[in-house]
Order: structure tokens, then sequence, then C-alpha cells
């Protein structure tokens, strides 16, 4: 029973650090940019150490740091509603070291 438990913390966990996981958590904190989504998000991606994935689905972009337990920080860029600019949602199981600072300075 207790091995069961175990096991299903494990699998609970790594499905909160996959890049989808954690999409379905709550933005810490959302920032604004006047500039378009990809010219933020290949700025932050180029400006993070650590090897960073970008994606896209070709209207929003999300960066990504790994750890050894997975996805550990996300930033989501999307274009604002109005057409200018875009926002900026950040997500993240860490505290230290997540890159923030890097976000702000490419907005």
């Amino acid at each position: 029973m207790r091995r069961l438990i175990i096991l299903s913390a494990g699998a609970l966990s790594a499905c909160a650090s996959s890049q989808g996981g954690m999409m379905e958590q709550d933005a810490l904190r959302t920032l604004t940019s006047n500039k378009p989504a990809a010219e933020v998000a290949g700025c932050v991606q180029q400006a993070l150490r650590g090897g960073p994935t970008m994606g896209t689905d070709g209207k929003r972009y999300w960066v990504t740091r790994q750890n050894a337990w997975g996805t550990a920080v996300r930033f989501d860029f999307i274009p604002a509603q109005n057409g200018s600019g875009s926002l900026v949602e950040y997500r993240s199981r860490i505290r230290v070291n997540n890159g923030i600072d890097k976000v702000e300075a490419c907005l």
C-alpha cells in the first residue's frame, strides 16, 4: 500500500511538471509589453541560460526551462486583445533563479 501511494505521488508530480501541466496552473504573474508576443518570446529564449525551449501554436508562444524533475518555469506570450502588444503569463514551481528578471528586461 505504501508503495502505491509513493508511485501515485510520483505520477501526479510528473504531470504537474510537464509543459501541459504547467499550463493548467494559474499564472503567478502577468506582465504587459508594447512589443509583439513573438519578439518578446524570442528575446526571453535567448536571454535565459540553461537550454530553454520555445514553442508556438501559430498565435501564442511559450518558453520553458527544465530541471532534473521536468519543466520548472513556463512563460506564455499572448497577443493583446486590442491587437497591439502582448501579455506574458508566468508559471513556476520554483521561486529562485526563475528568469523573471530576464523577461522584464525584454519587455
